[in-house]
């Protein structure tokens, strides 16, 4: 298969699309004029984005919120864990581990002092 450079711009957008789908069922049939409307940009441009990676569309009706979602997700590599460490915990670290935020998106953070 031929290596491909993906453009920045279309990685950046792929997480305004996911955080843009996140509320929707499932089940839900998406057309990317709903989908680009809500990020602020053209439908051609949310189907050339998604179609560096693959085809995930209904032909004429849109995208499955759902398929979508888990696509973007994997694409983005937020289906899996991924092990950090934070060094030097000092009150930068301290704010980064106590950010409410880590948790709403489904990130596990402990201590270990050492």
């Amino acid at each position: 298969m031929p290596r491909f450079r993906v453009p920045e711009a279309t990685v950046e957008r792929l997480s305004i699309y996911l955080r843009s789908i996140k509320r929707l069922n499932d089940e839900r049939v998406l057309p990317s004029q709903e989908l680009a409307d809500s990020v602020g940009i053209s439908d051609a441009q949310v189907r050339r984005d998604l179609a560096y990676f693959g085809e995930f569309g209904i032909p004429g009706q849109g995208y499955r919120a759902g398929k979508l979602k888990q696509e973007i997700s994997h694409i983005l590599g937020l289906d899996r864990i991924w092990l950090t460490a934070l060094v030097g915990t000092g009150n930068l670290g301290a704010a980064l581990l106590a950010y409410p935020g880590f948790k709403r998106q489904g990130e596990k953070m402990g201590v270990e002092s050492g």
